[in-house]
């Protein structure tokens, strides 16, 4: 299982669409997150957390122990946004199939990298699908995710 896994999601599409994923998903900061982390990104959009459910319940819907968290706009344009936010303990794949089966008109990529250094991800969402494979972790998708080069610690 992952630990912190930050994802760099980009989608496009006509200008009505990108309007309405942003209007429905992209939340003004209303609460905190883990270890106090705005949340802009609400998983809670797609999926509501039902009273009395723990984490396992979280895994399962948001592919992710809580709210998505340290979110950024990269470029917030008419028909395209790319983001960087974190998931925790896993890469929260049921929110890029909501996305995807919500949005179908929308398409885009996904790029992921696991802080601890297990992995990488990187998949697509098209044509109301989406697809996400795991690679070993590299310094170059390292870049690809983070906007910038590695530093070892």
């Amino acid at each position: 299982m992952a630990n912190e896994t930050t994802l760099r999601l980009t989608v496009s599409g006509p200008e009505a669409s990108i309007a309405d994923f942003r209007a429905a998903h992209i939340v003004e900061n209303t609460n905190l997150g883990y270890a106090g982390s705005p949340v802009r990104l609400s998983f809670e959009t797609f999926a509501a957390y039902p009273s009395g459910e723990g984490r396992n319940w979280a895994y399962k819907c948001w592919g992710s122990a809580y709210n998505a968290g340290y979110f950024e706009f990269i470029r917030d344009e008419p028909c395209l946004i790319e983001c960087r936010f974190c998931a925790y303990d896993d890469d929260a794949r049921p929110i890029f199939e909501a996305i995807a089966r919500l949005f179908p008109d929308l398409s885009g990529t996904i790029e992921g990298e696991e802080e601890g250094g297990s992995y990488c991800l990187s998949g697509w969402i098209r044509d109301g699908g989406y697809t996400m494979e795991e690679f070993a972790w590299s310094r170059e998708h390292y870049a690809k995710v983070h906007g910038r080069p590695y530093e070892d610690p």
